[in-house]
């Protein structure tokens, strides 16, 4: 048998996972009881495709690929994709990177690429997330780290040095984390957002289009309270933030020069505004541009849409949440610099978008306007600045 522990709400259960039967025993402090449960099949296999100019997909070389690739058949937890390089999480909490490391994103202590998934140290980890040219990471006692670039602050450990190896970043402990921005070859415009254990929101990093959301345009070196509201999903843009409140209404703040918060306007937002009235599952931020699930498994984009990564079948524009062309409701939904994937409920994946790199995984480079289908049977997808992975 296999026993797992976790603490919920301060109070500690053991979870015994009764070998070959679809039970399990849950005690508690006070009691025991016994509940069927659906122990859904771990995923097997990692794929990817797109850039690979600094080996991102961690296929042990630099050539491109425009066909989803396997890249291992390990079992891994989470994945997470910058603009070029990745983070793993494997089955036990073991953290590996891959991809291009000259301001040490990957965390090894050298400024060295890496062409394969290879290990960071010995520490279990429970989340990640990856900013252009840094990388953050929640360790299994829930303290934050992170590494990398800190030309903005973004790191959050109150300086602008840069970091080669995870460096812990207060004392707080938290729930989520998400990165943000794809690197524009002229600005700096990374910033990072955390939910802590309690639902509270934090912001840290630039914040030179109020994308930190509390009330400023002032930089913040260390991680700063939003508010007072509780939530439970968190996306950074370019340089723009969108978070789903804990009742599951949606808000946006930052930049709004291309109706990227979606509130029908190109109003800069200073604090977190309320999107409509629907409520959300999922959300996704790529630069200047917004991906989202509805409480009714229905995916909308909106922002800009050069690229055609609204997925609407047109080049226009959106300043609202915008219906994506497909009859497919979703469970997951990524976005990359210019191009979106999601995953239908029945585990389809779809891809568009920009596609110069191959990222969508169709065979070729020419952009989709509208979602197309690439592959049955996935579990989650992650969306990178050029590039795009994958569990089966």
């Amino acid at each position: 048998m296999q026993i797992f522990r976790y603490l919920e709400e301060e109070k500690l259960y053991k979870f015994i996972h009764l070998k070959g039967d679809n039970f399990m025993s849950v005690q508690g402090l006070m009691q025991q009881f016994v509940i069927p449960v659906t122990i859904p099949p771990l995923p097997t296999e990692l794929l990817a495709c797109g850039n690979n100019a600094t080996g991102e997909l961690g296929l042990g070389d630099t050539l491109r690929r425009t066909r989803l690739t396997s890249v291992s058949d390990l079992r891994w937890k989470k994945i997470a994709c910058g603009r070029h390089h990745t983070l793993a999480i494997r089955l036990d909490g073991i953290l590996f990177a891959c991809g291009f490391n000259a301001q040490g994103q990957l965390g090894d202590g050298t400024t060295t690429q890496r062409l394969t998934l290879t290990q960071i140290g010995t520490e279990r980890w429970v989340d990640i997330a990856c900013g252009s040219l840094y990388s953050l990471a929640i360790r299994q006692d829930g303290l934050l780290f992170g590494w990398g670039d800190n030309r903005a602050g973004q790191l959050g450990d109150g300086t602008t040095t840069q970091r080669l190896i995870p460096t812990q970043i207060g004392t707080e402990r938290w729930r989520k984390i998400a990165g943000s921005g794809f690197e524009h070859p002229d600005f700096i415009l990374d910033h990072s957002l955390a939910i802590r254990q309690d639902g509270l929101l934090f912001a840290w990093g630039i914040n030179s289009t109020g994308q930190l959301g509390d009330g400023t345009t002032t930089q913040r070196l260390t991680p700063t309270q939003i508010g007072t509201e509780r939530w439970k999903k968190i996306a950074g843009g370019f340089n723009h933030s969108l978070a789903i409140r804990q009742d599951g209404l949606l808000f946006g703040w930052g930049n709004n020069g291309t109706g990227q918060l979606g509130d029908g306007t190109t109003t800069l937002r200073l604090i977190p505004t309320q999107i409509g009235t629907s409520f959300w599952k999922e959300i996704a931020a790529g630069n200047f541009f917004s991906l989202g699930i509805n409480s009714e498994n229905i995916g909308f984009a909106w922002g800009t849409n050069g690229a055609g990564h609204l997925g609407i079948g047109t080049l226009i524009s959106k300043n609202v949440p915008t219906l994506i062309q497909t009859g497919a409701r979703f469970t997951k939904i990524a976005a990359g610099s210019s191009f979106s994937c999601a995953i239908s409920t029945a585990g389809n994946l779809y891809t568009w978008g920009d596609n110069v790199a191959g990222q969508l995984g169709l065979g070729h480079t020419t952009r989709e306007l509208a979602p197309a289908l690439i592959e049955t049977n996935v579990r989650n997808v992650m969306a990178g600045g050029f590039f795009t992975f994958i569990h089966r």
